[in-house]
């Protein structure tokens, strides 16, 4: 898989992989995608990796939920809940400029559309 993070070991890039593939097994979405994503997610952190890594006080699918709806999504609410709360359906959060975030790598390209992510 190709990143556009600095990772500091192999554990770190490892964990981005599986929420990579955690991604396109529960949203259906290309791998090209969930990398894009990803990488815009951590876009500006300097590098990933360590013993006191932050992003690995959560697992692949805590991860793979938030970077795809957003935090702001409350995602982690069952439909039940979502409904007497009065929230919408869950939408997956629009990422602008998506060539940008893959970085001149043409095969995050694939199934990009007017240069941003959105489900169907």
């Amino acid at each position: 898989m190709k990143f556009s993070l600095n990772f500091l070991n192999l554990e770190a890039q490892e964990f981005c992989e599986k929420i990579v593939n955690e991604m396109v097994s529960l949203f259906g979405i290309t791998e090209a995608e969930a990398i894009a994503r990803v990488n815009f997610q951590w876009a500006h952190i300097e590098s990933i990796g360590g013993h006191e890594e932050l992003i690995y006080h959560e697992d692949e699918v805590f991860w793979a939920n938030d970077i795809y709806f957003g935090p702001e999504a409350y995602w982690w609410l069952g439909d039940n809940t979502r409904s007497e709360m009065g929230l919408p359906k869950l939408i997956p959060k629009e990422i602008k400029n998506a060539q940008q975030v893959c970085q001149q790598d043409m095969y995050c390209y694939k199934g990009v559309e007017n240069d941003s992510f959105r489900h169907k």
